[in-house]
């Protein structure tokens, strides 16, 4: 199959978004399509002021690098997103909000059932988190693995409440 020219990728990414989440002492970055997720980061990020600088960093090299639409980013990391968003709007979208978006009304609005409900939607996402062998649950004691999920859930969400990003 021949690769996709220039042209078509950049009319793919029109519609890219980036979304962020910060868990202390992770960001993790998600780049999301209308119809699939892209690409999942995780960077490990001083507390402090130093941290923040070391934050916009990464959200503006992820915006040049992929050329995205918009930024959706939880209100703590509004600050960091615009400074490194480049003129791109920015939404921000609370986790309890992607819950009650994402998850079907008859489940309980937890983070570990968003997790779950993510990676039985998303098989590509499973290579994130440790699925536990004996109830086919994740491990939500593992942190570093599950803030993975967090940037996906934000972009969903806020992609499923406001559309698609407008150029």
């Amino acid at each position: 199959m021949p690769a996709p020219s220039a042209v078509a990728l950049d009319e793919q990414r029109l519609g890219w978004t980036l979304a962020a989440a910060y868990r202390s002492p992770f960001l993790a970055l998600s780049i999301l399509s209308t119809s699939e997720i892209v690409e999942v980061r995780r960077h490990r990020i001083a507390d402090g002021a130093r941290g923040r600088v070391a934050m916009a960093r990464a959200i503006a090299e992820a915006v040049l690098e992929y050329d995205v639409a918009e930024l959706v980013t939880e209100p703590g990391l509004l600050a960091p997103a615009i400074l490194a968003g480049r003129g791109r709007p920015v939404r921000t979208c609370a986790l309890r909000s992607a819950k009650d978006v994402l998850l079907p009304e008859d489940v309980k609005k937890t983070t570990r059932n968003l997790c779950q409900h993510l990676v039985e939607r998303f098989e590509s996402l499973r290579r994130f988190v440790t699925i536990l062998p004996a109830t086919g649950r994740i491990a939500m004691t593992e942190r570093w693995r599950t803030v993975m999920l967090l940037p996906v859930a934000l972009g969903l969400a806020a992609q499923r409440v406001h559309g698609r990003p407008r150029t």
